[in-house]
């Protein structure tokens, strides 16, 4: 590879069988995948998507929608709490494309329903335990007002409930996630039989990656919105939601300097580049990604007991145990394995696939 600095390399083939699976996952449970393209942004990749059935799409903002609108799509959610300083973007996007929005304040409710000139679907988010954003699921009071709001405005027409169940990051294992995901599953269903019984036919919606990636019961689920799963990343595979083979980036980095005596080199990839995420291994290692070599071409499997133990904002610090290191010099090329692909892919703003492609993203201003 005739690469001299920071480079996002994409292995498509990776990405594609990630990508397929989730397709055949949705088909065989019969709920529609509206996938979230904060993860990848890019024009090119959401083509894969639509070539292999892919109709609605969720996106974090609305920048990122105006990028997305003009493919056509069916319908496209903001999964982000509506803005109510952006009526004039809203109403265009809503003027041009099936537009769903996030309404969980009644403030809010009440402004989008005198603000809005052209329809607009509303999914009110679920806090089912993660607590970032939404309304508890037990806070019946606040649901019936908001969708009291919603059902009288002209304007906007009630879509149903959303929940990303953040709190599966947390999770260590496939068990973990499971007992989240059952706990998310029965909260979403008693708010969907509580409305049912009101006369409301609403929607449930869910989108975290390790729910949709491990689960089998979508019982009552109408979409799911994963992102991640695109290309998955370190924090995905401690997590237990897909394989080392599965991640499907890898930020090539040169390295600049090697010091033997502390096992450690110094490579051109920082916290510009990978971002601040890291995890805690089971040695109580804090970990900003692990490291692989390449051969032919493509990445192998992470190197043992390699992996990058800090960051500044060009620099990166990787602990290499073992003779290996004595192979490493100044002008290599390493590979490091993101903790958390969505963060480093934003701050790269594209990608070069193994067979020498530039597919570039979004502009900052979309």
């Amino acid at each position: 590879m005739n690469l001299f600095s920071p480079t996002l390399l994409l292995d498509k083939a990776r990405c594609l069988r990630n990508l397929d699976r989730m397709v055949d996952r949705a088909a065989r449970h019969s709920v529609t995948l509206a996938p979230h393209f904060k993860t990848h942004q890019a024009l090119e990749i959401a083509k894969w998507g639509k070539t292999r059935g892919v109709r609605e799409i969720t996106v974090s903002s609305i920048e990122m929608a105006y990028h997305f609108v003009s493919m056509g799509w069916e319908s496209i959610t903001i999964a982000f709490p509506v803005n109510i300083l952006a009526f004039f973007q809203l109403n265009e996007l809503a003027r041009k494309v099936s537009l769903n929005v996030f309404v969980n304040d009644v403030e809010v409710a009440k402004a989008l329903g005198k603000g809005m000139r052209y329809p607009v679907n509303c999914l009110i988010e679920v806090d089912t335990g993660y607590g970032r954003t939404g309304v508890l699921a037990s806070d019946t009071e606040t649901l019936e007002a908001l969708v009291q709001i919603i059902s009288d405005a002209p304007n906007l027409n009630l879509l149903g409930f959303y929940t990303h169940p953040g709190h599966t990051y947390a999770a260590r294992g496939v068990a973990e996630i499971s007992s989240i995901y059952r706990d998310t599953l029965a909260k979403l269903q008693q708010v969907k039989a509580h409305f049912a019984a009101k006369g409301h036919d609403v929607q449930l919606r869910l989108g975290d990656t390790p729910s949709c990636s491990t689960q089998d019961d979508f019982s009552d689920i109408s979409h799911i919105t994963p992102g991640n799963f695109i290309f998955y990343d370190v924090m995905q595979v401690q997590i237990g939601s897909c394989e080392v083979d599965d991640i499907a980036v890898a930020l090539a980095v040169p390295v600049v300097e090697t010091h033997p005596s502390r096992h450690e080199i110094i490579v051109h990839g920082g916290a510009v580049h990978l971002s601040k995420d890291a995890i805690i291994d089971e040695n109580g290692h804090r970990i900003f990604g692990w490291i692989v070599r390449f051969i032919d071409g493509k990445w192998g499997t992470p190197v043992a007991g390699a992996y990058v133990k800090a960051i500044s904002q060009e620099h990166g610090t990787i602990t290499w145990e073992g003779d290996s290191l004595q192979e490493v010099k100044p002008g290599d090329l390493l590979g490091i394995l993101p903790i958390h692909s969505c963060l480093t892919a934003d701050l790269m703003q594209e990608y070069l696939t193994l067979d020498g492609e530039v597919i570039r993203m979004r502009g900052r201003n979309g």
